[in-house]
């Protein structure tokens, strides 16, 4: 028994069927997590193990918000950014930033497998504190493209392998597992913050302290005034320190916090993510 949806034909059991007639069929799979990707049509899923699958001579353009992490999981690809071709074998990969313009080229001979994670820093509010938050946003108003590629024999090469090779994406120490290699992959990447003017006192020690490791979600609870209270010093100085360290106005930053974690916790938009084409076909991995 079937219903029409939108001019598709919707199946109640799981059975072949061709939705793109010049596809290869080894790139549509039946399983229950595989997703179709029609043009146009968008997914992101924020700490979620995903496949991707791109047809021979097929190229892809990565469109995602956030950041992104990806290795070759079968097949040979063609790396290209900035002018550059880099050739990616199995295990080999990439870490992407919001802003980098690049394309991945498959092979002529063979379908191009790969596995990847997105990570959303607005969805972050409560591990990342105020200074990785300003530094990540720094990067970001200043367009700086990040992008880094590895290799399969490196160490961040291998912590993927291992961790692809696991089933239930989707678990809790899974999330966790991610989030830590995409950690530990953009520490370089990101460098060490600028150093901030030290007035040798132990007040701007105990301010750091407070403040430099203080969450994001923590940080949109507190005013002005209980900050200062904790550090027994006045408003007016509690606020120049933070200009000095972070380069922005305590207010403005305040009020960053709170939009993200407001935004963070809206229900998300259902063709909300990142743009594929008739090339791909995605899965999540289970």
């Amino acid at each position: 028994m079937t219903r029409r949806l939108f001019g598709f034909c919707a199946i109640r059991r799981p059975v072949p069927f061709a939705l793109f007639p010049n596809r290869d069929k080894s790139e549509t799979r039946r399983s229950q997590s595989t997703f179709i990707i029609f043009p146009a049509m968008t997914v992101q899923r924020h700490l979620i193990l995903q496949e991707l699958t791109l047809r021979p001579s097929g190229e892809w353009t990565p469109q995602h918000r956030g950041w992104m992490v990806a290795r070759v999981a079968e097949g040979v690809g063609y790396w290209q950014h900035d002018g550059k071709v880099r050739e990616l074998h199995v295990g080999d990969g990439f870490v992407l930033g919001s802003n980098v313009s690049a394309l991945l080229r498959s092979s002529q001979l063979e379908l191009l497998k790969l596995q990847f994670f997105t990570v959303q820093p607005q969805y972050l509010a409560g591990l990342l504190s105020v200074a990785e938050w300003h530094q990540l946003e720094f990067t970001h108003d200043n367009l700086l493209p990040h992008v880094s590629v590895f290799t399969a024999g490196e160490i961040i090469g291998q912590k993927f392998s291992r961790l692809a090779a696991q089933t239930h994406s989707d678990a809790l120490s899974m999330r966790c597992a991610l989030l830590q290699l995409w950690v530990g992959a953009i520490t370089d990447l990101l460098g060490e913050p600028a150093a901030s003017p030290d007035d040798g006192n132990k007040l701007r020690e105990r301010f750091r302290q407070l403040v430099g490791q203080m969450p994001e979600a923590e940080l949109a609870e507190c005013s002005l005034s209980d900050l200062a209270a904790q550090l027994h010093c006045s408003e007016r100085h509690f606020s120049r320190m933070f200009r000095e360290e972070f380069g922005l106005p305590f207010q403005r930053v305040h009020r960053n916090s709170n939009s993200r974690i407001i935004n963070a916790t809206a229900p998300a938009p259902e063709n909300g993510g990142a743009v594929a084409n008739e090339n791909l076909t995605l899965q999540s991995k289970t």
